[in-house]
């Protein structure tokens, strides 16, 4: 028969800490509201970035075929 310790995985949901469960939807949140931030308030920071060698590098990376 199985006991219930071998049907057990080691990195199971029900015991990992809720702040590691819900980091993807406060990353996503962040990363939401700081592209918004950027594209409003700094559009003139991404042009200067966008025009700089380490942007066309950047860019370019992103956009390999």
């Amino acid at each position: 028969m199985f006991t219930a310790t071998e049907n057990m995985n080691r990195v199971d949901s029900e015991f990992i800490f809720h702040i590691y469960k819900i980091l993807p939807v406060i990353l996503s949140l962040l990363g939401a509201t700081l592209s918004f931030l950027l594209y409003s308030f700094g559009s003139g920071l991404l042009v200067q970035l966008k025009l700089s060698v380490l942007g066309k590098k950047i860019y370019h990376f992103f956009n390999k075929k």
